[in-house]
Parts: structure tokens; C-alpha cells; sequence
């Protein structure tokens, strides 16, 4: 008799002894037919048992095929030593409570792999262990490798987990499994995140956190830094469950590091193109068109003014930034609406000479658009002559430097910069 049997237990779902001279089976073990467990049996008994109550009637052919007697008679006299295939195993559970013996309160499949090999001449062991949590594994690794650093499926009641990452052939390997997800999660941050974010990002990757947060979310994000052999780099974590039964969480690790360096550069490129808007000695200053509801102009809201147009309306620095003109000029002239609105909607620029009794200074503006509803003014106090003649000039360079800017430019550097 198989004395190696207790040994396998722990991997497999069935394991039978089948003896070819009598025709029949010793069952070791059998999570779907405890009740047989440790008794020799007929196996043409086992085998019908199977057939006609557990095995899915799709898979009934490929049952026949590799477990009928026959078969594995004849595969006790070929030189193969194992064989294997797969089948669908279906459970039911009857409703104890209902007069009909078809009715079910629960039924569910498994995906078996079933193995075949031989112990002598004359017997055989046959095993058996589903397949699903492996299957479903290799899918979600297949899916989302070799996009990120790794996947890391977490066990949410007892914190097990395996991680897997795609080799150089981008193969993709389980590269690790363990019973403390936590003790591990925080050895590898100590090691590698900020010293400034490592406790925070810990406390924030702890599977009960992470429930928490999928309570309400559909994904739950984090962001850490970290260096890598004497590299910065960016990287992103990003939570959610398996599936609806929610007793797995997914984890994976993204390096954006480049999307971030762009992010900066980017910032950076912005923060001095708009510091040259900040100090330059020419008044300007963007607007918002704001519309009633009829569609016509009603008010302006600043949403840009540098130091020259903050002297020019006697206002504080960054005193008009999200004021509306004419809550902030209380006898402010509708006049100034008809250009802006203009410019704004229909794209008219202009150059515009007038009095503003609001400031009482005669000014020279030059408006243009860089957005539909927007309006980019430059303007100087006319009594001051100086520059005057080249003054059209700078509207029109300030209108090409200014065209391919997003409008938070205007609001970001007084986020940052002031």
C-alpha cells in the first residue's frame, strides 16, 4: 500500500491506490467523498459515483477517456510513467428543507488537475488538487505584467501572500510567498523609501487600512519615494480586491518616475516662464469673461495680475487675484466688457485707449485670447511716454509667449512662487 500518502494530503484534494489485478481503489484521501475515505472500494463504483454526480456533464467525455478501467489497464502497460488532463468537478449542496431532492441551496464548480502515475507494475496512484486559485493567479499576473514591478496577491484574513515579477524573457515567476505580509512589506520599505515618507507609506499599506479604504473606494492609491542604488525614483501602489467574494486584495507597484521628472520639468519650465510675466515692467493681468443667463457679459474675475498691474489699480500684491471688477470697483464703467467679451468669445483682439475713472488714469491695453472665454490684457498709464512706441510690440510677443499656456499657469504661480 502507498505509504507516502499522508505526505501529499496537504497539496492534493483526492489521492486513490488503484490495483489493477482486483479492480479496485484505496482512498486516502478525498475532500469531495470524505465518507469513502480509508476503505478499499469497487472502482467501477467510484468511477460511476464520479461520473454521474461530480464531474460536469461538459467533462463527462474526458472523465471516460483517461478513467475508465480499461484505460488504465492499458496505461499500466505502456512505458509512460504519468499522465495528467483536467476536469471540472461540480458540488451541490441540497436544501434539506424542500420535499424535492433536485433543489439546491448552493452549487459550485472547481477546475481539478488529475494525475495519473504508477506505483508498480500492477497499481497505480491517482491524484487530484484544484487548480482555480492558481489559475486565477497566472491571469491576473498575465494581465498586468510586465507593465508593473511586480503583483502581489494578499490573503486578507490571514495576511498570506505571493508576489510575482516578470523576468528579463518576461516570464512571469512567483517570486515569493510568505505568511506575514506585513513583517515583509515593512522590511522592504525601511530599506528602500525616504526616510521621510517609510512610516507613513507602512501604516497606509497595512492590510486593515486597506479594507478600510476599499469600504468605499474601488481602488486605493499610494505614492512613495525611494532610491535604488543611488537613484530617485517614483513609485506607485495601487490596492483592490481579486473579485466580489473580497477575500483577496491585489497589489501592484508602478514606476512613475518618469511621469513624475516630467511633471517637475514641466513645472519648472513654467515657473520661469511665468516669473518673467512677474517681473517684467509692463502692467498685465488675465481675466475670466463671466456670462448671465442669457449669455451676455456680466462681470470679469482676475485670475492673473502681476506687480505692475497690482500698482496700476492701487490694489495690495495678489490683492485682485479671484476678485470680480465690479464688486472690487464698486462705480466700475460697463464699457470695459464690450472689448473684453470680445476677445474672450469671438477672438476680436484689440487695442484699446481710454479713461478709467475707476483708477483715474488714462490707459493703453492691448488685449488678445489664449482661451475661449479668457481675455490677456497689457496695459500702461499713457501719461507715462516711456516705451510707448514699442509698447503694441509687447502685446504682440506677450500674445505668442503666452498662447500655448494652460490657464492654471496664471493661478499657479501665485500658489507658488508668492
Amino acid at each position: 500500500m502507498l505509504t507516502e500518502a499522508r505526505a501529499f494530503k496537504r497539496f492534493c484534494d483526492a489521492i486513490w491506490e488503484y490495483h489493477a489485478d482486483t479492480n479496485q481503489i484505496y482512498v486516502h484521501h478525498d475532500r469531495t467523498t470524505p465518507e469513502v475515505c480509508g476503505e478499499w472500494k469497487d472502482y467501477e463504483e467510484l468511477y460511476r459515483l464520479y461520473r454521474e454526480q461530480y464531474v460536469y456533464r461538459e467533462d463527462v467525455e474526458i472523465w471516460q477517456q483517461y478513467m475508465n478501467p480499461n484505460h488504465l489497464r492499458e496505461f499500466l502497460n505502456r512505458e509512460d510513467q504519468e499522465d495528467h488532463f483536467f476536469v471540472r468537478i461540480e458540488h451541490k449542496e441540497l436544501d434539506r428543507n424542500s420535499r424535492k431532492n433536485t433543489e439546491f441551496l448552493n452549487r459550485w464548480m472547481e477546475w481539478h488537475e488529475v494525475y495519473i502515475s504508477k506505483i508498480d507494475e500492477k497499481s497505480l496512484m491517482i491524484a487530484s488538487r484544484d487548480v482555480r486559485e492558481e489559475q486565477r493567479n497566472s491571469t491576473i499576473a498575465q494581465a498586468v505584467l510586465p507593465e508593473f514591478d511586480y503583483v502581489c496577491r494578499i490573503d486578507v484574513a490571514t495576511n498570506n501572500y505571493v508576489i510575482y515579477y516578470s523576468d528579463k524573457e518576461k516570464h512571469i515567476i512567483p517570486k515569493h510567498a510568505s505568511d506575514n505580509y506585513h513583517t515583509t512589506m515593512e522590511r522592504v520599505n525601511h530599506k528602500n523609501v525616504i526616510e521621510e515618507e517609510v512610516e507613513t507609506l507602512c501604516k497606509s499599506m497595512r492590510v486593515e487600512n486597506v479594507v478600510e479604504h476599499l469600504e468605499h473606494e474601488s481602488e486605493y492609491i499610494l505614492y512613495a519615494t525611494m532610491e535604488e542604488n543611488g537613484v530617485i525614483a517614483h513609485k506607485k501602489y495601487r490596492f483592490c480586491y481579486v473579485d466580489s467574494e473580497k477575500k483577496a486584495i491585489l497589489l501592484t507597484r508602478t514606476d512613475v518616475s518618469g511621469i513624475i521628472q516630467e511633471k517637475q520639468r514641466r513645472e519648472r519650465e513654467e515657473r520661469k516662464r511665468l516669473s518673467y510675466l512677474e517681473n517684467m515692467p509692463v502692467a498685465f493681468c488675465s481675466i475670466q469673461v463671466l456670462l448671465d443667463e442669457d449669455g451676455k457679459p456680466k462681470d470679469f474675475l482676475f485670475t492673473y495680475s502681476n506687480r505692475e498691474h497690482d500698482k496700476l489699480e492701487g490694489a495690495g500684491y495678489g490683492e485682485l487675484i479671484g476678485r470680480k471688477f465690479y464688486e472690487y470697483f464698486k462705480n466700475g464703467d460697463p464699457k470695459w466688457l464690450k472689448y473684453y467679451y470680445e476677445t474672450a468669445y469671438e477672438g476680436i483682439p484689440h487695442v484699446i485707449r481710454e479713461y478709467s475713472r475707476e483708477i483715474q488714469k488714462e490707459l493703453l491695453i492691448h488685449t488678445f485670447q489664449t482661451e475661449r472665454g479668457h481675455c490677456e490684457c497689457v496695459m500702461q498709464d499713457i501719461r507715462n511716454r516711456c516705451s510707448r512706441l514699442s509698447f503694441t510690440g509687447v502685446g504682440r510677443n506677450l500674445s505668442g509667449f503666452l498662447r500655448p499656456r494652460r490657464r492654471s499657469s496664471f493661478s499657479m504661480i501665485r500658489r507658488t512662487a508668492r
